[in-house]
């Protein structure tokens, strides 16, 4: 570190240091008289002491040299200094302070560093900030203790800057929106809570770990309603316009107990590669209003064992280009889907939906297929509808249904190639081994042309009519 540059002040100071060395020279033959005057008795100054001056009232004691043995020790070898008044140093201009050994200054009341400018702390090692209590302030105005210009005036401590008020507020606002936030959060527990099922062990679960977390928060509101928080050890950062913390690496905070995160407006959480929650117990987002979770490409929401999607009072709605509920193989951990069950009270809709009070198809084409068995039953009317046409396909039978008319006979995917019945209009025919019938609304036909029929009964057969013609 260079040396200060010589003031003026000390320019006119070595002259009359210049001008008094001669007169010092002529001294130094008075100095054993004076000696025996103002320095204290009990000890003898050794070849190696060259100034040790002892003022008794105030008891003010300066030594320079080899430090004082005798009856009554003093000081440290070099240079020394003890009053039981006031010490007061009053510089015009630069003041160096430098050691190549350890650096020690303590005071048993208080003690206040204030600068007009910049104040630096630094070590290329490390800086260590240590109290029982430690806070860290900015304000736009900070109050400074007066420079003593003059002697003799009351020295008295700053406390201008004492943060104990603003800390106090925020403390208060904060804890007035941490109940009122808690006790929502309890409502909504309330609200959205699952009955318990007491043939479903997952249901026991949900419900042991719901009771703990909401006796644990009714606990810890009733202590702090009702008991008074001891002094804490603890770091308070105070910012009147804000704090920021930053870091170009890693950036960690970490407690034994609980860290909470409260903020009047907003608080944002932001990343440019990746963030996460991990909790052992569990993690819970609530929103009093709204709650999000979206991802720019996809999004996943995983459980272990139950995962529960519900919306209590409103609609609930999947949406997506293709939708695939299920699975039908093991993946992984993920098991094969073994049962699905939609359930609706009122009335459940397929490809339907009901817009402006009419009902809207919006499926193209609508699928169900089983391995085994298809089961539709209704308690009062089953309908089935088509515009154009409808096939029943079992083994080597079919039957297709058209506006026109009814097929029903040998055939395959649904379309009859050989009908034994045919419904057109008011006309049935029946066909089988070359012989038919055919029903119209005036008449009936049996046996086609070139073929014989037997009509036999071991009874009467009976032929009614205006007119009967035979052969």
């Amino acid at each position: 570190m260079p040396h200060p540059k010589p003031s003026r002040y000390d320019r006119q100071q070595d002259q009359r240091d210049q001008q008094q060395s001669a007169q010092i020279q002529n001294l130094q033959n008075k100095l054993a008289g004076v000696e025996a005057e103002v320095v204290s008795q009990g000890a003898q100054a050794t070849t190696l002491q060259r100034l040790r001056i002892h003022v008794p009232a105030p008891d003010t004691h300066l030594l320079l040299g080899q430090r004082l043995t005798g009856p009554v020790p003093f000081g440290y070898t070099g240079a020394s200094l003890q009053t039981v008044g006031n010490l007061f140093i009053d510089i015009k201009e630069d003041t160096v302070v430098q050691t190549k050994g350890f650096t020690l200054m303590q005071s048993d009341d208080l003690w206040q560093q204030y600068s007009k400018s910049l104040m630096e702390l630094s070590s290329p090692a490390a800086v260590k900030v240590v109290g029982g209590q430690v806070f860290l302030g900015a304000l736009s105005t900070v109050q400074a203790p007066a420079f003593k210009a003059n002697n003799g005036e009351t020295l008295a401590a700053n406390t201008a800057n004492d943060l104990a008020s603003a800390i106090h507020h925020l403390k208060t606002v904060g804890g007035y929106w941490d109940t009122g936030l808690s006790v929502l959060s309890l409502v909504a527990t309330g609200v959205f809570f699952s009955p318990l099922n007491t043939s479903d062990w997952n249901s026991w679960f949900k419900t042991a770990e719901t009771a703990f977390s909401t006796g644990k928060k009714l606990w810890d509101m009733g202590v702090k309603a009702f008991t008074t928080p001891p002094p804490k050890k603890d770091v308070t950062i105070y910012g009147q316009d804000g704090v920021s913390v930053m870091s170009p690496d890693k950036l960690s905070f970490s407690t034994q107990s609980s860290m909470k995160l409260f903020a009047q407006t907003g608080i944002s959480m932001t990343s440019g590669l990746s963030s996460s929650m991990l909790a052992v117990q569990g993690v819970k987002c609530f929103g009093g209003i709204k709650a999000s979770l979206e991802g720019g490409t996809y999004a996943d929401v995983k459980a272990g064992v139950e995962l529960g999607v519900a919306c209590f009072r409103g609609k609930l709605k999947i949406k997506g280009k293709s939708i695939e509920i299920g699975t039908d193989s093991r993946k992984w951990t993920q098991l094969a889907t073994e049962s699905l069950h939609m359930i609706a009270t009122d009335e459940l809709r397929i490809g339907q939906l009901k817009k402006d009070g009419n009902d809207k198809v919006v499926t193209k084409t609508l699928k169900l297929a089983a391995k085994e068995t298809i089961l539709v039953d209704s308690g009062d009317t089953l309908e089935a509808k088509a515009k154009k046409v409808a096939k029943i396909h079992v083994g080597d039978y079919a039957i297709e249904i058209k506006p026109e008319g009814i097929k029903i006979g040998k055939g395959g995917n649904g379309a009859p190639s050989d009908p034994l019945i045919h419904i057109e209009g008011e006309t049935i025919t029946l066909n089988s081994s070359g012989m038919g019938v055919k029903i119209t609304k005036s008449r009936v036909h049996l046996g086609k042309a070139g073929n014989n029929f037997t009509i036999a009964d071991s009874g009467t057969v009976m032929l009614k009519g205006k007119v009967i013609k035979l052969g």
